[in-house]
């Protein structure tokens, strides 16, 4: 079993977060990823499902349904194991 834990542990600076962010910038675009990326922070990951959270006002059903697979193989790069699932939650 792949341990469990919080990625907030190492700091909303961390080199997984930075990396996961200029994986995305690089997958969606830097106009996609402006748009819908600002405030982004990483959850927690359990086994093979990423969490990330976007403040309210930025949330949008694109990231879930047009995107998800996007943030799965960035997740997967910067954490360097497999991700099935990005649950993709508002936060305040």
């Amino acid at each position: 079993m792949t341990p469990t834990g919080s990625l907030h542990d190492v700091g909303p600076t961390s080199g997984v977060e930075v990396a996961l962010k200029k994986i995305l910038r690089g997958l969606l675009g830097e106009i996609d990823f402006d748009k819908l990326c600002p405030g982004m922070k990483l959850g927690t990951v359990d086994e093979d499902v990423l969490q990330i959270f976007v403040p309210a006002r930025s949330f949008s059903a694109d990231i879930v349904l047009r995107h998800s697979d996007d943030f799965a193989v960035a997740g997967e790069y910067a954490l360097g194991r497999p991700i099935r699932r990005v649950d993709v939650l508002s936060g305040g």
